[in-house]
């Protein structure tokens, strides 16, 4: 009896160190309908051949991602999914360097299929113009960052009509003011910028129901918080 629960314990604890590893997929092209080969591993960098692979988290079949590596990185671009009514619905992509940096970021709606974001990177700062798409597609916000991912020039907020909510102008020196809004169009934070720094007092608004719930602020001085306050309230954010 004692035996058999030994056995039973070891079973149990490889079960568990299997499913704390990610399962990978090797395959022969970039189509990915061929396989190889499959192994558990503990992190990426520790493989270090070459080829195009399915990468699953804790042997979760249902949602994976595919791409290249080289070396232990990625390189490429990236596609993940994810299981929805036995199909794999592609819900992000991500585009590396040669080095496995990051370049661009596309996140895409599970229902319309559109893409909702558009980012670009240079290493793990957002870098020049980025787009956000309501999930039909059109247009939401665009706003552009510098190589250390400060907002600089335009920042523009539009209906899903194509009417402008909000627009700033920013100029190289980043500074100005932001509203950010949601898909639904209710304001989300806002707050003032100099020479691409935080400056004044920064607003984040928590919804429920279309009402403004909470307010959280914080005040700004050269980029540093130096004062916060938070205010419960039910007025409609404007």
């Amino acid at each position: 009896m004692f035996r058999i629960s030994i056995l039973v314990l070891l079973f149990f604890l490889s079960c568990k160190e299997k499913t704390d590893k990610k399962k990978l997929v090797f395959f022969t092209d970039i189509t990915f309908k061929q396989k190889k080969d499959s192994v558990f591993i503990d992190s990426l960098p520790q493989v270090k051949q070459q080829g195009f692979v399915q990468m699953y988290d804790n042997n979760n079949n249902e949602s994976f991602e595919q791409g290249k590596i080289n070396n232990g990185i990625k390189v490429g671009l990236w596609k993940s999914y994810t299981e929805m009514l036995d199909q794999p619905i592609l819900h992000e992509e991500k585009l590396y360097s040669q080095d496995g940096d990051i370049r661009n970021f596309k996140a895409y709606d599970y229902e319309t299929k559109q893409i909702v974001e558009d980012k670009n990177y240079f290493y793990d700062d957002l870098l020049g113009i980025q787009k956000e798409f309501y999930p039909t597609g059109k247009p939401h916000i665009s706003f552009e960052t510098d190589k250390k991912g400060k907002y600089i020039n335009d920042f523009t907020v539009l209906s899903e009509k194509g009417e402008e909510i909000f627009k700033s102008h920013l100029g190289s020196q980043g500074t100005g003011y932001i509203k950010y809004y949601d898909k639904d169009n209710f304001l989300i934070w806002e707050g003032s910028f100099k020479n691409k720094k935080k400056e004044g007092w920064h607003h984040e608004y928590i919804m429920d129901g279309g009402k403004k719930a909470e307010t959280k602020s914080t005040l700004y001085q050269d980029d540093k918080p130096i004062k916060t306050k938070n205010v419960l309230h039910t007025t409609k954010v404007n």
